[in-house]
């Protein structure tokens, strides 16, 4: 293994990472992540190893810089591009081609999510734009007063041959530039340009002046206009509701980094640890992945060991960079420039989005850090050898302080030993609830449990009693569930959650016993009844339900209108499917009444009242104020379709259906109802070519696939787009 300033950090991460598996409630998934970590750790050594001095510096830059053509290149092929954050850029959509990309490489999102997502294509072309900067400045200062580009041993690249790579990479860097504009990923816009902006500012005194006039003027712009207009606007942009959720997540992996400091909760496993134990407000259908922040995520994965020395990696790689940078000769600083810069954009866009360190992207952020570790300036230009002897008095001095914190909690004996058990035991009983069988698994919940209560010995905490009331939970114990979870604050909002994302898996009887155990802790809680009512209704069991959501608009307790008024529109539901059309009509009148500016209430109430009595006119004017509050929305064109079609007016059906083609761009639904009105009319052939339109834009959805005419139901709110 070649000696480097990285070793040390290095040597942490791979002491956490086998600790990080070994804990893991799900190994496949771990797996995957920490071989990806090592293989860029091997990465690493193979570059620093084989390639030396300034021609290895360059050499890795050239690759770097073919990565992200190709990434480009891919990224616009395959991406789920779309004009929804940045409108202005809507027209350029239209012209771009699709493929399709095996699994592992596409834009889905999930836990097996592709390297092509937009997100993960701006924050890889964040790492590599700035390097290609560098590395076209180094290209085209090298023409001033050089023979050539050195190849080592008194050999040089023509000058025509870097006249063309410098075109080449002009081009590339374009293509670079445009694919992370059309991504619209703002966060590594941002890093970009942060990352840029400092290198600038560092070299060029004209471009720091610029900098503050800009900032004042920007804080002076925000204090003339005012700053709630201004948080006004900036709340309007599109995308912007993803950042509520954002400070929601680094407070629950601050939670978590505090519940497993030793450990981690295993490779890749916050979304399902966190829903688990931590009260996470957002909706169980997205899939957040990570804690949309790099230290935190890494911290949430390997503890604080692993923590501590990722924060060594990205440290001494900057010193290296820096060293360099501001020591080297003209030509040198190019490169040495552009990885500080790239480094930072890779921390800025990790501090407010992710990289993980061990996804696919992240693989990355090692080209980077062994071209940095090669950067070291000497007498000459570049030597690693001297890097390392220059940074290895910080690099024991860090792990000094590791040693000194470790111990300080050995001096403090009782929070040791608290911080371990808690540790071990919140592990044991996440292998428990994650198993999907806990019944098979009661000997792990067995040593949980005893963990959890030796750690209650040591301090009495909320974290503690969280999870011995889980424990016992699972054990079906609710005596002694509701005794613990009775004694933590979030307990009761905590099932809800769980009982909200065991209603998204469709588990009713779990969802039915978590919905149980809230009312008994809170019985006048609008929500918890609200659950039941859910749960319920998903057994088919209407009766119930109807007791249930009565119970819960009784109580008036609701945190929120929306809550009393999806209450009264699942109400509106059930009646609808027992034929009480007028019952439904009622119930979705005062949902739209509470929440108006809601499409979906519009839209049932207008097809309530056509089912009730009729009314023609009432069911259009309140499916037209629908379509009118969100003209994407597909439920009213499809209803409007079904009205006329009842009505014996196919020439309204026909025109609704063009409209909503119009509407729907590049999403299929808009072709497949006109399809569905040319197989109502008897039209095959045109129907045919409809749906061969909208099959060609991606895949249909489960209404859209089956036999129409049919009636609409209100059941399945879940499945409408």
């Amino acid at each position: 293994m070649p000696r480097t300033a990285l070793n040390w950090p290095i040597l942490g991460l791979l002491v956490a990472l086998p600790i990080g598996l070994w804990v893991s409630p799900d190994p496949a998934t771990s797996w995957e992540v920490f071989c990806r970590v090592v293989l860029g750790v091997a990465l690493l050594h193979a570059l620093v190893s084989s390639l030396r001095g300034e021609v290895g510096v360059l050499q890795v830059a050239w690759l770097l810089a073919a990565g992200g053509v190709g990434i480009s290149i891919l990224g616009l092929l395959a991406a789920d591009l779309h004009a929804d954050k940045l409108p202005f850029l809507g027209p350029a959509y239209e012209s771009l081609p699709s493929v399709s990309l095996p699994g592992f490489l596409s834009g889905r999102a999930g836990p097996d999510a592709g390297l092509f997502h937009p997100n993960m294509i701006g924050g890889a072309l964040a790492i590599l734009i700035p390097i290609g900067v560098g590395l076209l400045g180094r290209t085209l200062s090298a023409y001033e007063g050089s023979p050539g580009e050195p190849l080592g041993e008194g050999r040089y690249v023509p000058r025509w041959v870097r006249l063309a790579g410098s075109v080449v990479l002009g081009l590339g860097l374009v293509l670079m530039c445009v694919t992370l504009l059309l991504t619209q990923a703002r966060m590594a816009l941002l890093a970009v340009g942060l990352g840029l902006c400092l290198w600038g500012a560092v070299s060029l005194r004209r471009l720091r002046l610029a900098m503050v006039v800009v900032a004042l003027a920007l804080g002076l712009s925000i204090g003339v206009w005012g700053a709630d207009r201004f948080r006004s606007a900036m709340e309007q942009m599109p995308g912007v509701e993803t950042w509520y959720a954002r400070p929601k997540l680094w407070g629950t992996a601050l939670q978590v980094i505090r519940d497993y400091p030793f450990t981690g909760v295993g490779l890749g496993l916050f979304d399902p640890v966190a829903r688990a134990n931590y009260e996470v407000r957002v909706s169980p259908e997205w899939y957040f992945g990570h804690s949309h922040n790099l230290l935190l995520q890494a911290g949430v994965d390997l503890g604080l060991l692993g923590l501590i020395s990722f924060l060594g990696l990205l440290a001494v790689g900057m010193h290296g960079a820096w060293s360099a940078w501001i020591s080297s000769n003209r030509k040198a600083r190019w490169l040495a420039g552009g990885t500080v810069a790239s480094l930072v954009a890779y921390v800025v866009f990790g501090v407010l989005n992710c990289i993980p360190l061990g996804s696919k992207p992240g693989i990355l952020l090692w080209p980077v850090l062994a071209s940095a570790s090669m950067m070291v300036p000497e007498r000459d230009l570049w030597s690693a050898r001297g890097g390392a002897k220059r940074t290895s008095r910080r690099a024991r001095a860090a792990v000094g302080a590791v040693l000194g914190v470790v111990i300080l909690l050995a001096a403090a004996r009782s929070s040791l030993g608290y911080s371990l058990n808690l540790n071990l035991g919140a592990v044991m009983l996440d292998r428990v609830q994650l198993a999907g069988d806990p019944d098979s698994m009661s000997e792990p919940l067995d040593s949980a449990t005893r963990r959890l209560e030796t750690a209650l010995r040591y301090r009495d905490t909320q974290a503690v009693h969280r999870r011995l009331g889980l424990a016992y939970m699972l054990q079906g114990d609710q005596t002694r569930a509701l005794d613990h979870l009775g004694q933590d604050d979030g307990a009761f909002s905590l099932l809800l959650l769980r009982a909200e994302q065991q209603l998204a898996e469709k588990d009713t009887a779990s969802a039915k016993m978590t919905c149980d155990l809230a009312l008994r802790l809170d019985p006048g809680a609008s929500e918890a009844w609200y659950r039941l009512g859910q749960v319920s209704e998903l057994q088919e069991d209407l009766d119930e339900a109807l007791v249930a959501y009565e119970r819960a608009l009784a109580l008036g307790s609701f945190a929120s209108t929306e809550g009393e008024a999806e209450c009264h529109s699942r109400r509106g539901a059930i009646f609808g499917l027992m034929n009480e059309w007028d019952r439904a009509e009622s119930e979705y009148a005062s949902a739209a009444g509470l929440l108006p500016t809601v499409p979906a209430h519009h839209a049932d109430l207008g097809w309530a009242s056509y089912m009730c009595c009729g009314d023609t006119e009432k069911a259009e004017t309140e499916l037209f104020m629908a379509i009118e509050l969100d003209a994407e929305y597909e439920l009213p064109y499809r209803r409007l379709i079904a009205l006329y079609e009842g009505e014996r007016r196919p020439e309204r059906a026909l025109a609704v259906a063009d409209a909503a083609v119009e509407v729907a761009g590049r999403k299929p639904w808009g072709h497949v109802l006109r399809a569905q009105v040319h197989v109502a009319e008897g039209r095959p052939t045109e129907a045919r070519d409809e749906y061969e339109a909208a099959l060609a834009m991606g895949p249909l959805g489960r209404h859209h696939t089956t036999v129409w005419p049919r009636p609409i139901g209100l059941w399945d709110r879940g499945t409408r787009p």
